[in-house]
């Protein structure tokens, strides 16, 4: 399915930069509006911790009452079905513009076929190579955003997983209190980055930006793997640089690749696959290894930043191609 309303990159950015940042949002208040909910499982696990420490005092060795899963559970049996219903609410409208673009789909699918046969003519041989070589540099093209958002998308996560970890794991020995204001500086400049890049789309365009977000990203990764678990102060200001830099990549990434191909619901959903195995793995690999060498977090923002700005390199070198052949076909 292709967003109409993203087309044309001076209105679209602005819209899709929405879009990305009210994702943050969500991720900001969903706390916020949970906590509520929880707040009689904290209260509870004190009441229990108190039952436990008066019956070590009596030297009564009887069981406590089993009575903390039923009692923890009873905030989110509450919280989830409201969580559940607004889902469904929201889904109506999608479900409603999916039905009616269908049936607008078949219509247009059945024109294009009839105006397809009255136009076809017997010389079409070489028309046909250069669609065959269109169509194959386009699957690279798929294919080449597909390793970046994999990459682009396990780095965000990795980064933001473990740099308080790091900052307690390093060599700086920071406190848990002073990692976690690390790892705030670098979602709070993510987040506000977002919001910027709503009035930023209006003046640059996404390869601009784009160009602008990768260059943050290699001097922050740089520093980071220089002096990060030496400096306190170049650890925050370049996890703010690695915050400001990644905010605005994967929107960035869809509208340029908008301006080349049509973005289809299966390109859609293959890019959110390839962004959630990236989520999903780096942070399990990275794991591993962050308690007894935490600078490979470090190493690995590097290396996973440049292998980035090359597949992007090609995907742009690509679209340089398939630009020359639609001159050549017109």
């Amino acid at each position: 399915m292709c967003l109409d309303i993203w087309n044309g990159e001076a209105n679209g950015g602005p819209y899709m930069h929405s879009i990305h940042f009210a994702f943050a949002v969500g991720c900001f208040i969903a706390p916020v509006i949970s906590e509520p909910f929880l707040s009689r499982t904290k209260e509870l696990e004190s009441e229990i911790n108190e039952t436990i420490s008066n019956s070590f005092i009596s030297d009564i060795s009887t069981d406590v009452p089993d009575i903390s899963e039923e009692n923890a559970s009873s905030g989110m049996k509450v919280l989830y079905p409201i969580v559940g219903t607004m889902t469904m609410l929201i889904s109506i409208g999608y479900f409603i513009y999916g039905i009616k673009e269908f049936k607008e789909g078949k219509i247009d699918n059945k024109m294009s076929e009839e105006n397809g046969l009255e136009m076809s003519s017997p010389n079409t041989k070489a028309n046909c190579d250069l669609k065959r070589r269109q169509e194959s540099l386009k699957r690279v093209l798929v294919m080449l955003l597909l390793g970046f958002i994999f990459l682009y998308v396990g780095m965000e996560v990795m980064y933001g997983t473990f740099v308080a970890t790091f900052a307690v794991k390093s060599s700086l020995k920071l406190t848990r209190q002073e990692g976690a204001r690390v790892n705030s500086i670098f979602w709070g400049s993510f987040a506000a980055m977002r919001f910027s890049a709503i009035f930023i789309a209006f003046k640059l365009s996404a390869l601009s930006q784009m160009v602008l977000s990768f260059t943050l990203c290699s001097l922050g990764s740089i520093a980071l793997a220089i002096a990060g678990n030496i400096y306190k102060n170049i650890l925050c200001i370049s996890s703010a640089l690695m915050g400001t830099g990644m905010a605005s990549v994967y929107a960035c990434g869809i509208l340029w690749i908008e301006q080349h191909i049509t973005v289809t619901g299966r390109i859609v959903s293959a890019m959110i696959i390839s962004g959630s195995i990236g989520a999903d793995l780096f942070p399990i690999i990275l794991g591993k290894f962050m308690a007894t060498f935490p600078m490979i977090l470090m190493y690995l923002q590097v290396a996973v930043v440049l292998m980035c700005i090359l597949l992007f390199s090609i995907a742009y070198k690509v679209t340089r191609i398939l630009k020359c052949d639609r001159n050549l076909n017109t």
